[in-house]
């Protein structure tokens, strides 16, 4: 919202926030603005990023070093330059993006969605400010990582950064944990072959 020029911002609207309003009648749009937050042009990419963490915004203006109004940058754009582009289902095959280099260790990039990994891989991961793998890194650290830093899921996975270019997640190397003894149990051959009667002879 603006009031007069763009350089006046006064606050922005989600459009969540204007679908959940019950009293139509006595609507005021000041009601659900929230307030505008602004960074300058050449404020540093990790800086902006634990700055919008922190505050839980997910929008910021951009200003120029005259005061005046340039662009807008969202957390999903910082992510992007981070751990690169974020894919949707128009994009390549989950299976394109992950490489199995080893008994369940598998690379992927680092853009991949977490939920697409989940799908694959039968994982777990969930954040609630990410979406990506590289997202979910950079979480668990409170800062962009660096090459070769490895972290520790709750589910014991072993996420292993591969690659930053250019403050962007290249692939992260993930060691699954080996299967609980009663997993292994319940999907062995013998425990098929007990579970099939005997044949009895004539």
């Amino acid at each position: 919202m603006i009031n007069g020029d763009k350089d006046n911002i006064i606050g922005i609207i989600n459009i969540k926030d204007f679908i959940l309003v019950d009293d139509r009648e006595q609507f005021k749009i000041s009601d659900i603005m929230r307030e505008a937050y602004y960074t300058y042009e050449y404020k540093k990419t990790a800086d902006l990023l634990i700055e919008m963490r922190e505050k839980r915004i997910n929008v910021s203006f951009v200003l120029n070093e005259y005061g005046a109004a340039v662009g807008m940058i969202t957390l999903e754009d910082l992510l992007e330059e981070i751990v690169g582009e974020i894919r949707d289902e128009y994009d390549e095959d989950e299976e394109e993006l992950i490489q199995q280099v080893g008994d369940r260790a598998y690379l992927v990039e680092g853009s991949m969605k977490l939920s697409d990994i989940n799908d694959e891989l039968g994982t777990m991961f969930s954040s609630e400010d990410y979406d990506s793998i590289g997202g979910l890194i950079i979480e668990n650290l409170d800062r962009l990582p660096k090459d070769g830093e490895t972290i520790e899921t709750e589910q014991g996975v072993m996420l292993t950064v591969q690659g930053v270019n250019q403050n962007r997640i290249a692939k992260v190397l993930m060691a699954l944990p080996e299967k609980k003894a009663e997993e292994e149990k319940e999907n062995s051959p013998e425990k098929e072959d007990a579970s099939q009667p005997e044949e009895t002879g004539e």
